[in-house]
C-alpha cells in the first residue's frame, strides 16, 4: 500500500502558475477510537488505540484548472490494547480480550479549481481494516476460540472543498486543508469465526477533514504539521444461517456484523518540497 519513495507532483497555485511538489510524513501518530454496538445481543465495546503511521503522496497536473492527488497511509506497527465488552443494560463487563487494529488507506482525489485558492474535490478512498482479537477472558463465558481475525475492505466516494494560502516558493508560512463528506459504495467484512460468511454493503457515511501549517525551510522546502480527523459510521449487517439439526428440523441462527463507529485523529510532521 505504501511506497518508500516520495511521488513527484504538480500543483496549480496563484495565477495558474505551475509548481511541482511532493509531500512526505515521516513522523505520524493516529488515535483510533473504535466502538461496536450490537443489535442481536445487547452488548457493546469501546476501545482507544494509538498507532504509528507512514504517509506519502503527490498532486499531478491534468490541466490548467484540474489536479489529481494520490496519497497512501499505512500502519507501521499495530499496538496491543485491551478491549472490554459490556452489557448495555447495566454496563457489566462480561468479556475482556486483547486486540490489535491495522489500517491501510489509498486515496485518489480529483481537484477542480473554483476560485484562486479554493478547489472542489471529489474522489475515491480504499481502506483495508484488519482486527486481531486474542487472549479472551470472562467469568461468564466458556470460550471456543483463542484468536479471531477480522478483515474489512471498503471503497468510499468523497466530495467537498479544499483551500490553501499560496505557493510553497512564495510563502514563508503556508496553510491548507479540506473538508469532505463520503458514502461507502462497497464494503465486505469476513471473520475467521464464520469462515463461509461475508458481510457486504454496510450502509453509513463518513466525514474527513484536515488542516496543515508549514514554514519555509529553504526556497523550495516547507516543514510543518498536518492534523487530520476522520469519522466513519457504519450500520450493522445481519445474516440468517440455516443448518440441519436432524431429518425433520433445522436450526436458524442470526449472525451479526455490529454497527460500528470509528473516529481517527492523526497528527504528523510533514515535509513539502517544490521540484
Amino acid at each position: 500500500m505504501l511506497s518508500a519513495f516520495p511521488s513527484f507532483a504538480l500543483s496549480i497555485e496563484g495565477q495558474n502558475e505551475l509548481e511541482k511538489f511532493s509531500f512526505f510524513s515521516a513522523v505520524n501518530v493516529e488515535r483510533i477510537e473504535y466502538q461496536e454496538l450490537a443489535n442481536v445481543l445487547p452488548v457493546s465495546s469501546k476501545t482507544v488505540i494509538y498507532n504509528p503511521i507512514m504517509r506519502n503522496g503527490g498532486v499531478h497536473k491534468l490541466s490548467d484548472t484540474q489536479l489529481l492527488m494520490i496519497e497512501s497511509l499505512s500502519t507501521i506497527y499495530p499496538t496491543r490494547v485491551e478491549e472490554q465488552w459490556r452489557l448495555n443494560s447495566n454496563a457489566l463487563v462480561f468479556q475482556e480480550n486483547s486486540m490489535t487494529y491495522t489500517l491501510n488507506t489509498k486515496r485518489v482525489y480529483y481537484y477542480q479549481q473554483v476560485l484562486n485558492r479554493l478547489k472542489w474535490v471529489s474522489g475515491m478512498e480504499y481502506s483495508l481494516h484488519s482486527f486481531k482479537r486474542f487472549e479472551p477472558s470472562s467469568q461468564y463465558i466458556d470460550f471456543t476460540w483463542d484468536i479471531i481475525e477480522e478483515t474489512k475492505a471498503e471503497i468510499i466516494l468523497n466530495s467537498g472543498f479544499d483551500f490553501d494560502s499560496g505557493r510553497l516558493t512564495h510563502k514563508n508560512w503556508r496553510y491548507y486543508g479540506h473538508v469532505l463528506l463520503g458514502v461507502p459504495v462497497f464494503t465486505r467484512a469476513e471473520n475467521t469465526q464464520y469462515t463461509d460468511l461475508y458481510f457486504d454493503n454496510a450502509k453509513g457515511y463518513s466525514v474527513h477533514a484536515n488542516f496543515g501549517l508549514s514554514k519555509k525551510l529553504t526556497h523550495k522546502v516547507h516543514v510543518g504539521f498536518l492534523l487530520e480527523w476522520d469519522y466513519l459510521y457504519r450500520e450493522s449487517v445481519e445474516l440468517t444461517v440455516v443448518e440441519p439439526f436432524n431429518d425433520e428440523f433445522d436450526i436458524t441462527t442470526v449472525v451479526e456484523y455490529p454497527k460500528h463507529i470509528t473516529q481517527i485523529m492523526r497528527l504528523g510532521l510533514n515535509v513539502h518540497w517544490a521540484l
